[in-house]
């Protein structure tokens, strides 16, 4: 429900992407191949350039967004440069969600954290471009009981069957 065709183009790049917010605003048309469905994003955290691959449903989106200038996100007041937060965005974000605590980079954590759940560990590191999977396993998938258990009752079978007590 965003007016802002830029704003609306970054969240929708942070939550199906877990891209970092310095690499959403900095993105240009120009990193996107859309017939590859792939975002090179050409200097990251790690000062190399990595690829993200891009869902369909995201491709047809970004193909659909009014372009204005070279930069995905550009700044509302010079075109030519991009958007260097989205903090007054974010906030109302959260006010029209009842959401509160919640930081953006809460985003990409999220969407590790479902990466993981869904189709585990090591593709999430991957996707999250993390050099190290101890990364994302202490800050992205923490596990706690609740997580756990589900894994050890589906192997049930296979485990020993515990005897009757009486």
């Amino acid at each position: 429900e965003l007016d802002d065709p830029a704003v609306k183009t970054a969240f929708v790049l942070l939550l199906n992407t877990g891209a970092r917010l310095s690499e959403v605003l900095r993105s240009r048309w120009e990193d996107f191949d859309f017939e590859q469905r792939a975002w090179k994003i050409p200097r990251t955290k790690s000062e190399r350039s990595q690829t993200i691959p891009l869902v369909s449903g995201v491709v047809d989106f970004l193909r659909e967004i009014p372009r204005e200038g070279d930069h995905v996100v550009p700044s509302p007041v010079r075109p030519s440069t991009h958007r260097h937060n989205l903090t007054k965005q974010w906030d109302s974000l959260k006010r029209t969600a009842e959401i509160e605590g919640a930081t953006i980079h809460d985003l990409r954590r999220t969407f590790g954290k479902r990466l993981a759940q869904t189709a585990g560990l090591h593709i999430a590191s991957k996707l999250l471009r993390h050099s190290d999977i101890r990364v994302t396993e202490r800050h992205y998938a923490p596990l706690g009981l609740e997580d756990l258990r589900p894994a050890i009752e589906g192997a049930r079978g296979q485990l020993l069957n515990f005897p009757k007590a009486k």
